[in-house]
């Protein structure tokens, strides 16, 4: 009697993954079909914060695919996952302050580092179960009107529940606030048309990301 129960249970989860496969693909096909009427973005801040659509305009970033195929990928990743009665994927926006600058006049200037991750929760013990997939992180300066990283390499360690991603960069932004000046986390600031330019000193940045992150 268990052996058949066990066998019936292998059967229904590959008829399930077959079935989220198809649709899948219908769905993309339906949106293929559209898409000379609508051109999805891949930059995740064109969607809202903690949803699928900004995680799959992460993974398009991340591989440097259209929004279509990173649609269908996630899909079908998604449906090969086994997940028990109570789990359920989530998605959500990790968004933190990874290190503030600062110089001899008491200026300060924030720099975040986002990025999305997909995980399995389960919802009857109210826990995040695995970390499934991270997305393409970015790093930016809020309070700039402009910026500009000069290296882009991220370096991902994933763990089972939690996740360090850490850049050792340079950044370059602009400010109009006169305290700015050159020494401590900056290499250079000058006055430009745009505002002051600001060079910082390179320095590794580093986002931690927790199973209390997500929950």
């Amino acid at each position: 009697m268990k052996k058949s129960t066990r066998v019936f249970s292998m059967i229904l989860a590959v008829a399930m993954i077959f079935s989220c496969i198809s649709m899948s693909a219908s769905a993309v096909t339906s949106d293929t079909s559209s898409s000379s009427e609508q051109v999805h973005s891949t930059d995740p801040r064109d969607y809202p914060v903690d949803s699928r659509e900004r995680f799959v305009a992460s993974m398009a970033l991340q591989y440097g695919i259209t929004y279509e195929e990173a649609d269908l990928l996630e899909r079908e990743e998604s449906c090969q996952l086994l997940r028990a009665s109570d789990e359920v994927l989530k998605y959500k926006t990790i968004d933190k302050v990874v290190y503030t600058f600062t110089n001899h006049s008491r200026y300060t200037e924030d720099v975040n580092m986002a990025t999305e991750v997909k995980y399995v929760f389960n919802r009857a013990t109210n826990e995040v179960v695995r970390l499934e997939r991270i997305g393409a992180p970015i790093i930016y300066v809020p309070g700039a009107s402009e910026y500009s990283v000069h290296d882009n390499e991220f370096n991902i360690d994933q763990y089972s529940t939690s996740a360090r991603i850490s850049i050792t960069t340079v950044l370059t932004y602009y400010t109009d606030d006169i305290s700015v000046t050159a020494g401590v986390s900056f290499a250079s600031v000058t006055d430009t048309m745009k505002g002051y330019k600001v060079t910082s000193n390179a320095r590794t940045f580093v986002l931690n990301i927790k199973a209390s992150d997500m929950n």
